[in-house]
């Protein structure tokens, strides 16, 4: 069996899978950094709060700064903030816990008013830029952003119901469909790995999914769209209530991923929820920012100046002046390694069934090696500067899938509304939100 050199197979993970996977290297990456810091000059320490330690933090610590990382919960960076803790020179936010009340208490120090952070901020791709500023000041830089979107994970299986992979919210449903005649279940399959294919569960898939889309496309979320009342009924419709599904079934059909860890060329949008766009891609982003009661700010502005220009194939999902393809940092060593065998195995006389098995998996591997020699190749970055176009980085928007919207869920699943009527009443709840937010509602129901 061939072997794919590790570096050139797709970081392909669920929420939860890469959640584990960033907290175990976060520890790995906390004990380099202890390491790290030993050896650091005597420049004051760098105190920094965040519930990752992200590789772009650790790369500024393996340059010689000095870093106190400590991983905090966001209760613990609210306590830090509630007592204007001077001990601390960074938070670090995740876009969509926390980021849009730090703007609205004003907690940050804007960045210097230079040219170099301008320039930088005009180097993001335009989803990107919003979230770092509030009233024209930037209020921070990203120390990490992953996109979220969606895998098939067992295309054997659609093919052999004859069905294809579906694009639109709809084609999701009849595909499930078609698989649950086929009696897809009863093999121990799962549909969907994040949500249970029940009523409640397809219209919290497609709801949060609508909120996205239509707050990009539309400006404010718009539940009048008649796709909405659509699909609302034909969830309610088609989805059967008392399905069995085994959520810890062995094997997936579908997932909504963490779809890359860098530009890929097999990145995919979620089924589209929309008539006339493309679904969103969604971004858990890490945005740095200085605590304005630091007793550090110099070395804090510093880091920030450093994540501004850091460049690395992570930053490619975000800073679009980074275009030129990567070749993997390994892949002289690789290639000579390869050679070297292959070599040695061509002179060997009376080689065995192993040897010959070896140098077949040798040449196989040189061939991919010298085919695909970018961590980022020159289609990865091209493909995802077409897809970079739907990104949607949560923070600033008053609108999501909150206890009011899931109580007129349930609500319109017992049968207090209609498809129409739930629509309305759910335009009516967001309305009221932008209105508590200071905003002019754009849909109101007739």
């Amino acid at each position: 069996m061939e072997v794919i050199p590790l570096a050139h197979v797709p970081s392909r993970y669920t929420i939860r899978e890469v959640l584990i996977v960033k907290r175990f290297i976060c520890v790995c990456l906390f004990f380099l950094l202890i390491l790290t810091a030993a050896f650091a000059d005597d420049t004051p320490t760098l105190r920094i709060w965040g519930a990752y330690y992200d590789e772009s933090i650790q790369s500024y610590a393996s340059a010689g700064h000095n870093i106190d990382f400590r991983y905090s919960s966001f209760v613990d960076i609210a306590a830090a903030i509630a007592s204007k803790n001077p001990d601390v020179d960074v938070f670090i936010f995740e876009t969509y816990s926390g980021l849009d009340q730090i703007k609205k208490l004003n907690y940050y120090l804007p960045l210097p008013e230079d040219s170099t952070f301008q320039e930088h901020l005009n180097n993001l791709y335009p989803a990107f830029q919003l979230p770092l500023l509030d009233d024209n000041h930037i209020i921070g830089w990203y120390a990490d952003a992953q996109p979220l979107g969606w895998r098939v994970l067992s295309p054997h299986v659609l093919d052999d119901a004859g069905v294809s992979a579906p694009h639109t919210f709809e084609e999701l449903l009849d595909v499930c469909t078609a698989l649950i005649d086929d009696g897809i279940l009863g093999r121990d399959y799962l549909l969907i790995s994040e949500y249970p294919y029940t009523p409640s569960g397809m219209l919290s898939f497609f709801i949060e999914q609508f909120i996205i889309a239509s707050e990009r496309v539309d400006g404010q979320v718009n539940f009048l769209r008649p796709e909405f009342s659509r699909m609302t009924a034909k969830i309610k419709e088609i989805v059967p209530e008392n399905i069995k599904e085994n959520r810890l079934a062995d094997y997936e059909l579908f997932t909504t991923t963490m779809v890359s860890f860098t530009p890929a060329t097999d990145m995919e949008l979620i089924p589209s929820v929309l008539d006339d766009a493309p679904s969103s891609l969604y971004y858990i982003a890490d945005i740095a920012i200085i605590n304005p009661y630091s007793n550090n700010i110099d070395g804090a502005i510093d880091l920030m100046r450093y994540l501004a220009a850091w460049k690395s194939d992570i930053a490619y999902l975000w800073d679009s002046s980074l275009s030129k393809p990567i070749i993997r940092p390994d892949y002289d060593e690789k290639v000579a390694q390869y050679q070297a065998e292959i070599a040695r195995l061509e002179a060997k006389e009376n080689r065995t069934t192993q040897d010959e098995d070896d140098l077949d998996r040798a040449r196989r591997s040189l061939a991919y090696i010298t085919e695909h020699p970018y961590s980022v190749s020159p289609e990865d970055i091209a493909y995802y500067q077409e897809l970079v176009q739907y990104a949607y980085i949560p923070g600033d928007s008053p609108v999501t899938f909150d206890d009011a919207l899931k109580t007129l869920m349930q609500r319109y699943l017992n049968g207090a509304f209609d498809a129409e009527g739930f629509a309305r009443a759910c335009q009516e709840h967001v309305n009221t939100v932008y209105l508590e937010m200071g905003l002019t509602p754009m849909y109101v129901p007739n």
